[in-house]
């Protein structure tokens, strides 16, 4: 079923659309492991991360914050535009490869087709 055959069968946009799927769903298992990593490791850091803030003022308190959370943001968006990408591009080949057999398939019935 899933072979060379189907891939000659399902179309030209077949092999893109693939890989685009692979894509994504190696991007999804990256940020799991992310998300895995992060969880082991904020068992040491969080502790670590309470010390530091004691004895700061609150302004201090708010810059160490603050560099902390976008240190994070910026770890856990790093496939984001890969992953807008995805969503863009998937939904387009679909329709793309529907138009394409469509006129294939108008195509082949050619003078048999009567539209009434």
């Amino acid at each position: 079923m899933f072979g060379p055959e189907a891939l000659t069968q399902g179309g030209v946009l077949v092999a893109p659309h693939l890989l685009l799927s692979i894509g994504v769903f190696a991007i999804e298992i990256d940020r799991l492991m992310d998300w895995v990593h992060w969880r082991r490791d904020a068992r040491v850091t969080h502790p670590l991360l309470m010390n530091s803030l004691e004895g700061l003022r609150p302004e201090e308190t708010r810059i160490v914050l603050r560099t902390t959370f976008r240190h994070l943001e910026r770890q856990f968006a790093l496939w984001e535009a890969s992953l807008d990408l995805a969503m863009v591009l998937g939904p387009l080949l679909g329709l793309l490869s529907t138009v394409i057999d469509l006129s294939k398939l108008i195509q082949t019935l050619g003078p048999d087709l009567l539209l009434i």
